[in-house]
């Protein structure tokens, strides 16, 4: 794998350590003094209650957030996540701050999900059942992705506001070869729509190094920074959409 030689800037995310929005304003505190010191990620709480009223305590409570962290850190960049824990699905749920030139919009992508988590534990029984899903790079594949990320591009070239993917991968349970290829699109995709990324993870259950062998998975680590940009090509839509079975998703047309 080549090497790459670049300026890095650290950003710690608090994954687990509170539920902001259940939590007691002792709790919030001890999150926000991590938070002013180590970068002020402000990422989506708690996993399986969504609905709109937390949609809602989850806006209220990140301006209350953004409000602390600005009487100290007045021109600290701050990024802004979704509720949903922090997928691109609850952007449109998301108010975000106006006012405020130095935010960015930090949003998870995990689709096709039954795809992404198959045989994943956390993800339910279910998951057992999306066992073998693969991702081919269909036209129609590929227009999904476009498709779900096309709000969050329109939000950001209106508004001037930085969008950064923190989160996407695909777990380790999927073949190699569609775990890269679907990895490969996305990071190329995101960096066409103007996106910065953080792939999902270093070295556990989505890892591109494996730590038992000490050495990077080379298929998956390389399509991540492959400067070949012709997985992006989508080709001619077929002439008709039919049935499709243990394929990762099926599409509407494109927008």
């Amino acid at each position: 794998m080549r090497r790459l030689v670049m300026f890095l800037a650290l950003m710690i995310l608090l994954h687990g350590l509170v539920s902001p929005v259940h939590a007691d304003s002792a709790a919030i505190n001890r999150l926000l003094g991590r938070g002013i010191n180590m970068g002020n990620m402000l990422e989506a709480p708690v996993e399986g209650e969504w609905g709109p009223a937390l949609d809602e305590k989850w806006n209220v409570l990140l301006r209350e957030v953004l409000a602390i962290i600005r009487q100290a850190n007045p021109n600290r960049t701050v990024l802004i996540g979704t509720a949903e824990w922090g997928g691109v699905g609850g952007f449109s749920s998301l108010k975000f701050p106006k006012n405020d030139k130095n935010l960015i919009l930090t949003v998870h992508y995990y689709n096709p999900f039954r795809f992404t988590h198959q045989g994943a534990g956390w993800a339910g029984k279910e998951s057992q059942s999306w066992l073998g899903t693969i991702w081919n790079g269909t036209y129609a594949e590929k227009m999904a992705l476009r498709n779900e990320l096309q709000a969050v591009k329109e939000f950001s070239d209106a508004t001037g506001v930085p969008v950064h993917v923190g989160e996407f991968g695909a777990y380790s349970k999927g073949d190699l070869a569609s775990r890269a290829r679907w990895a490969s699109y996305c990071a190329k995709l995101f960096e066409k729509l103007g996106f910065s990324w953080a792939y999902w993870e270093f070295c556990a259950g989505f890892g591109a190094y494996d730590p038992v062998k000490k050495a990077w998975r080379e298929e998956l680590a390389n399509a991540l920074i492959s400067s070949d940009s012709s997985i992006l090509e989508t080709g001619q839509p077929p002439a008709h959409c039919s049935a499709m079975s243990n394929i990762a998703v099926d599409i509407p047309p494109p927008v």
